[in-house]
């Protein structure tokens, strides 16, 4: 059966419409209660996002998984780099930075070589956005708060 060109399209369109969604919200939630559980939460909820994504048939829950995974992008994105950046000092935050951002853009360009070149099934290729989300999901338990957000919250002691 024949789809209409919308559906697919669609997909994407809804990634950003959960940022547009969590945009205003969470950053400012996360600068008064601290980035760290926001951030945490967001890993939470992208793991279990992969988990259903990689098994489903249904265009609705792909429709719904796709909306998730662009609202846990401003807790991966806006609230991460900050919550990282804010973890070293300011001579290095431009390295993290780059270091940061070249990855997503090596992502990007390993997708396509994948899919033009070595093969055309997404489920292998989703098996190590799986792995990948579920390693950072561990090692996020690992990171400290950051300090300027504990001394911002009145957590002096805390932040030492």
């Amino acid at each position: 059966m024949c789809e209409p060109d919308w559906k697919p399209a669609l997909l994407g369109s809804l990634l950003f419409f959960g940022m547009l969604i969590t945009l205003p919200i969470l950053p400012c939630l996360a600068d008064r209660y601290g980035r760290k559980r926001f951030f945490i939460a967001g890993r939470i909820v992208e793991f279990l996002m992969y988990s259903v994504m990689m098994f489903t048939t249904s265009w609705y829950i792909m429709a719904a998984i796709m909306l998730g995974f662009g609202m846990t992008s401003t807790t991966r994105l806006t609230i991460g780099i900050t919550y990282l950046v804010e973890l070293f000092p300011k001579k290095r935050q431009t390295t993290l930075l780059v270091v940061f951002f070249s990855e997503s853009a090596l992502t990007y360009t390993l997708c396509t070589i994948y899919f033009w070149k070595l093969g055309k099934d997404w489920f292998d290729f989703v098996v190590v956005g799986y792995t990948v989300c579920a390693i950072a999901l561990m090692l996020s338990f690992l990171i400290p708060e950051s300090p300027r957000t504990l001394f911002a919250l009145g957590k002096i002691d805390e932040g030492k």
